[in-house]
């Protein structure tokens, strides 16, 4: 997708509302395998990792379980299967993908009845 290599971007949902400070530079993925991580612009330091099915914006404990935390495979948007759109779907609970929920993120399983695929779709747009 769009702005998925090192760069600056802001994450938007393609259908739904995030809050403010939603601007990540996008890496490399602190796991090996084609992931990518976003670390905070405001908090540089500081990446979304999930935990216990929250998203979080939390500083490195250079811990194995936080890098693959961090981690995530960005995949064609759930509802377009385009690039136009992209999903992040968890390295290491594969069925597990960020999701809005209200105006924060969640993990949120494939197998949740309240997963709706128009919730892990996002959008990109670059910065200088």
């Amino acid at each position: 997708p769009r702005c998925l290599e090192p760069s600056r971007c802001y994450i938007i949902p393609q259908f739904g509302v995030l809050g403010a400070g939603n601007e990540f530079r996008v890496h490399s993925g602190r796991q090996a395998g084609g992931t990518v991580s976003l670390e905070s612009v405001k908090k540089p330091g500081c990446f979304l990792r999930h935990r216990c099915g929250i998203i979080y914006l939390e500083p490195s404990d250079f811990s194995p379980l936080f890098d693959a935390d961090a981690s995530w495979s960005a995949l064609p948007g759930l509802t377009s299967g385009t690039a136009a759109s992209f999903s992040l779907r968890s390295v290491n609970y594969p069925d597990n993908w960020v999701t809005v929920r209200g105006t924060g993120l969640e993990a949120c399983s494939i197998y949740d009845k309240s997963f709706k695929p128009a919730d892990a779709d996002f959008l990109v747009e670059p910065k200088a």
